[in-house]
C-alpha cells in the first residue's frame, strides 16, 4: 500500500494478492468470506466474524458454509441452488434468512461469485453478505404505515385526489373513481379542472391552495363520465417534500347535494315560516331559553316602536314595564319548566311598554317551540287598548241605565201614588153615592162614573206596569156599576164585584176603609 501511494511502483502479483486479502480480511461493513468448491470456509474476514459470531479459528478451514444457512434452506436445496446459479451466470445475488453462532436469525443481503484461476477454471467462491435486518424492518415500517395510510384514503367518505403544481392529477382515491365515474389510470395524469362544469373555478381553487396554503368550503359541481352532475365542497392543501420544497395539492371534495337540498328545503320551511310570522295580526315575539329576543315580526316594531335590529338580542323584559321585571324572570323560568300552550298571567291585567316608555294593555298567548337550540317561546302580543275602552264605556252606559232605571221606577213610583189617590177618592165618593137612596137614572149616572174610574185605573195599571195581588181585583169596591141596584132589590154580591158575602141587601158596607187601589 506504502509503496503504491508514494514510489508510484505497481506490487507483484504475489504481493498484489497479499495487499487485497489483507483489505478483504479488515473490512467490518461486510461479511466477506471465501470457501472451496466443495464450500469448505478458506477466508473469513472481520466483518463475518462480527456479523456471524464466530472467530476464525473455529471456521477456517473447519466446517463449510451451509452452517451460515437456516435448516429449511438446507432441506430446499438453497445452496446448491445458489452455487450451480453463480457457476452459470456469474453471479447469483438475493435476499437470504442467515444463523449466527448463537442461533438467532437475520435477513442479509448475499452476493456469491465464483473464484477462478488463471487459467478460468473455477477455483471456490466468495460470498459477500450484509445485514439489512434493519433496512427490512423500516420497510415493512414503512409499507405497513403506507398501507395504513392508502387504507385511511381509500376508506374516507370523500373523493381524495393529489395534484402536481401544474394542477395534474397524481393520485385518486376509490371514492374519487365513483364520483367522477373514471377508473384511476383515467384520472391520474389528467388535468384537475376537467372533472369540474366551471373549469376555470376550479383552477382558481387549486392555484388559491398553492398560494395561500389552503382553500376551505370551495363549493363546485363536478362532472361525471357520464354527465351526472354533483354539487361539492372541497378543503385543499399545500403540500411539501422533506426540503420544505412545494410539491402540489391535496384535496378532499364532498359531496353535498342532499345537503343543498336539505338547505333548500329549510330555506323554504324558514322562508314560509317568517311570511306566516310577517302576516300575523300580532305581534309575535319568539324568545330563547335565556330570555333574549331572537325573532320578531312588523307588528312588533309598530306596536312597540323599536327598529326590528335594536330589539334581537334584548332580554325579554325590555318590553315589560320596569316595576314589572323580577315577577316577569320568574315567570319565564317557570314556563319553561312547564312548557304548553295558555295566556300568559290568566287573570290578571298585563302591560307592554314602548320605546318611549309609554305603557299599553295587552294579551299574550305562549307556546313552545322545540328546536335544536332548545326550548323557543313564543309570544302573541295583542294591544287590548280599544277593547279596553270599549268595556269601559259599556260599564259606563250600564250604570248609566241603571241610574236611568232607578229614576224611573221612582218617577213611576211618585206618579202611581198621585194618579191613584184622586181615583181613589172619586171610586170612594161614587159607590158612597151608589148605595145610597137614588133614582134610576141617577144610579145609571153613578155606574158610568164607577165605569170609567175602573177605565182609567186599569190604564194607569197598565202604563204604570202595576200588578194586582192573586185573587184580588185592582180596586176592592162594594156594590159596583149596575150590580148597586141588585143590591136594592136584595140580593147578595158577587166577590168579584168587592162586595162581602152576606151582608144585606139594604145594608151596604159603607166602610171607606176597605176601599182602595189593588
Amino acid at each position: 500500500m506504502r509503496g503504491i501511494l508514494e514510489t508510484g511502483t505497481f506490487l507483484q502479483p504475489a504481493e498484489a494478492m497479499d495487499f487485497v486479502e489483507t483489505v478483504l480480511e479488515a473490512s467490518t461493513e461486510y461479511s466477506i468470506i471465501g470457501k472451496d468448491p466443495e464450500g469448505t470456509i478458506l477466508l473469513w474476514n472481520e466483518g463475518a466474524r462480527r456479523l456471524y459470531g464466530y472467530e476464525q479459528e473455529e471456521i477456517v478451514g473447519k466446517v463449510k458454509s451451509d452452517i451460515l444457512h437456516t435448516p429449511e434452506d438446507i432441506a430446499a436445496g438453497l445452496p446448491e441452488a445458489m452455487r450451480q446459479a453463480a457457476v452459470a451466470e456469474g453471479k447469483w445475488e438475493g435476499t437470504v434468512i442467515r444463523v449466527r453462532r448463537d442461533e438467532s436469525r437475520f435477513t442479509a443481503k448475499v452476493v456469491l461469485t465464483p473464484r477462478r484461476n488463471r487459467q478460468g477454471e473455477s477455483i471456490g467462491f466468495l460470498l459477500i453478505s450484509k445485514d439489512i435486518s434493519d433496512e427490512v424492518r423500516l420497510t415493512r415500517e414503512l409499507e405497513a404505515t403506507q398501507a395504513y395510510t392508502r387504507s385511511l384514503i381509500e376508506s374516507n367518505v370523500d373523493a381524495l385526489m393529489t395534484t402536481d403544481l401544474l394542477g395534474q392529477i397524481t393520485d385518486v382515491n376509490q371514492q374519487m373513481e365513483s364520483l367522477t365515474g373514471y377508473r384511476r389510470e383515467e384520472l391520474v395524469g389528467s388535468p384537475f379542472k376537467q372533472h369540474f362544469t366551471d373549469p376555470q373555478r376550479a383552477e382558481e381553487g387549486i392555484r388559491l391552495a398553492l398560494r395561500e396554503g389552503k382553500v376551505t368550503n370551495w363549493e363546485l359541481t363536478a362532472r361525471g363520465k357520464d354527465g351526472r352532475e354533483t354539487i361539492v365542497s372541497c378543503n385543499a392543501t399545500a403540500y411539501h417534500d422533506r426540503d420544505g420544497a412545494l410539491q402540489g395539492v391535496f384535496a378532499a371534495a364532498r359531496d353535498i347535494t342532499d345537503r343543498k337540498q336539505v338547505d333548500a328545503t329549510l330555506r323554504a320551511s324558514e322562508e314560509q315560516f317568517r311570511g306566516l310570522l310577517e302576516a300575523a295580526p300580532d305581534a309575535m315575539v319568539i324568545v330563547d331559553p335565556q330570555g333574549h329576543i331572537t325573532l320578531v315580526n312588523r307588528q312588533t316594531e309598530r306596536l312597540f316602536g323599536y327598529p326590528r335590529e335594536e330589539l334581537l338580542g334584548q332580554p325579554i323584559e325590555t318590553l315589560v314595564p320596569e316595576r314589572f321585571h323580577g315577577a316577569h324572570v320568574g315567570h319565564r323560568d317557570g314556563f319553561l319548566a312547564r312548557p304548553g300552550v295558555r295566556p300568559m298571567g290568566a287573570g290578571l291585567q298585563l302591560y307592554g311598554r314602548r320605546k318611549d316608555s309609554s305603557e299599553f294593555p295587552v294579551e299574550i298567548s305562549l307556546s313552545p317551540l322545540v328546536t335544536d337550540r332548545g326550548t323557543l317561546v313564543s309570544a302573541a302580543v295583542r294591544d287590548i287598548t280599544a277593547r279596553k275602552q270599549v268595556e269601559e264605556a259599556l260599564q259606563e252606559a250600564t250604570l248609566a241605565a241603571e241610574q236611568a232605571n232607578q229614576a224611573k221606577s221612582e218617577y213611576l213610583s211618585r206618579m202611581s201614588q198621585e194618579l191613584r189617590t184622586p181615583l181613589n177618592a172619586i171610586l170612594g165618593f161614587a159607590q158612597v153615592l151608589e148605595i145610597e137612596g137614588l133614582r134610576d137614572d141617577q144610579h145609571e149616572s153613578v155606574d158610568h162614573i164607577l165605569s170609567g174610574a175602573r177605565h182609567l185605573l186599569a190604564l194607569i195599571n197598565e202604563v204604570l206596569g202595576h200588578r194586582r195581588d192573586r185573587g184580588r181585583p185592582a180596586v176592592a169596591v162594594a156594590g159596583a156599576g149596575r150590580g148597586g141596584r141588585a143590591h136594592r132589590r136584595g140580593r147578595q154580591s158577587d166577590p168579584a164585584a168587592g162586595r162581602p158575602a152576606g151582608h144585606h141587601a139594604g145594608r151596604p158596607a159603607t166602610d171607606l176603609r176597605r176601599l182602595h187601589l189593588g
